[in-house]
């Protein structure tokens, strides 16, 4: 499998380089870059079978990244599988990643253990989360729905801690006047 991987931190290309060349000949890395610019430049010249790239990577050529260098490439590569590495505590823009194409997202820090799951997954046809994406997921759906319950009038008086974009927000109902608290 011809594979082309980009981030803009030296050590996690090395990492994931040595961790692909771990497996033998399943995997060809056909290129790397640093930056969004740099991986749509390496793509438009080599053919590759996965991408395995970084979320956010600085690009001082004022290049795309996030969901705007995602988008960029599911529209330039429709079929290409895009396995995401990223550091990033934020449900909706893995929501995002997965709104734009993207079949996988590993948490860095759990990538060697990780990484070659997702790629299993994403070969096969499936989408995957790490386990850490996963917990965020549900912590996130979880709020979502008490938010929902909330909002729809329903006489809970649970109060819920979920961890939401990286900070800790207490939603629940104030029985007395019946209005949705956040804190």
């Amino acid at each position: 499998m011809r594979v082309v991987i980009a981030d803009d931190h030296p050590v996690v290309l090395m990492g994931v380089r040595l961790a692909l060349q771990n497996q033998g000949a399943r995997f060809e890395i056909v290129g790397e870059a640093a930056n969004g610019k740099g991986l749509i430049d390496l793509l438009s010249s080599v053919q590759c079978d996965l991408l395995i790239t970084d979320f956010a990577m600085s690009d001082a050529s004022g290049g795309d990244d996030g969901l705007m260098l995602l988008e960029s490439l599911r529209e330039l590569y429709p079929n290409l599988p895009i396995v995401v590495l990223s550091m990033l505590n934020n449900p909706a823009l893995v929501q995002g990643m997965l709104a734009v194409g993207v079949r996988a997202v590993v948490d860095k820090m759990s990538f060697t253990k990780e990484l070659m799951l997702a790629i299993s997954s994403v070969t096969a046809g499936r989408i995957y989360l790490s386990e850490h994406t996963r917990k965020q997921m549900i912590e996130y759906g979880a709020a979502q729905a008490v938010i929902g319950t909330l909002a729809a009038g329903s006489p809970v008086t649970l109060v819920r801690f979920v961890q939401l974009f990286g900070f800790r927000i207490c939603v629940g109902i104030d029985a007395p006047r019946g209005a949705v608290v956040t804190h």
